[in-house]
């Protein structure tokens, strides 16, 4: 079986957790504290201080978008809506409540950021990038009708995109300006206008 069918194989090990599981208090804490000790990290490499970085925006949207699913998953639907619309319009990220993204997540500049799916750890998203559903494909591949579910370690360049039904492996790096609408293995650069995976040493 090639990498890409084995993925759809091993769906019931994926390391994300389906949409309608239900988060716990503790649980929404500690992916919390990994978002934020990912992008203290990136800020102490970059400017050497970590300095007010809960009024950060990428932290605050990442924040805001915990609050709003934690509030959908304990079925508080209004709520969690109410705090996913506070979050578009003090960040600019459109990150659904109903999203399931694992500790880490990093989201480098929240303004055009828009995500809806599921994820594992320590998902990346660069400027402009997004994951999402295809209009009039309601497949579920166990993020939800339509939905992308991404495996751990997962990096958008600027202005790309995963979209539809589709299953993404572990460290997939969607390099700048690439729509990628098909299967993906585990650790490949996607590249291309007709997306082509790359694998880490080079060889197509």
């Amino acid at each position: 079986m090639n990498n890409v069918g084995a993925l759809r194989a091993e769906a019931a090990s994926a390391s994300v957790v389906r949409l309608e599981s239900k988060l716990t208090w503790r649980e929404m804490l500690a992916r919390i504290r990994a978002d934020r000790e990912r992008l203290a990290s990136l800020l102490r490499t970059r400017t050497g201080s970590a300095f007010a970085l809960s009024l950060h925006p990428s932290f605050l949207c990442v924040f805001l978008y915990r609050i709003s699913n934690y509030l959908m998953c304990r079925g508080l639907g209004l709520p969690a809506r109410a705090v996913w619309q506070l979050n578009f319009l003090i960040t600019g990220a459109d990150i659904s409540p109903g999203c399931d993204f694992g500790g880490g997540l990093l989201i480098i500049s929240p303004a055009g950021t828009s995500l809806m799916g599921a994820a594992g750890k320590n998902m990346t998203v660069l400027p402009c990038s997004g994951i999402g559903g295809e209009m009039g494909n309601d497949l579920d591949v166990g993020a939800g009708p339509g939905l992308p579910l991404l495996q751990d370690n997962v990096l958008l360049e600027p202005h790309a995109g995963i979209l539809g039904p589709v299953r993404v492996g572990n460290g997939v790096r969607v390099r700048a300006g690439v729509v990628l609408t098909k299967d993906a293995p585990d650790e490949v650069d996607v590249v291309g206008a007709t997306p082509r995976f790359i694998t880490r040493k080079g060889r197509e």
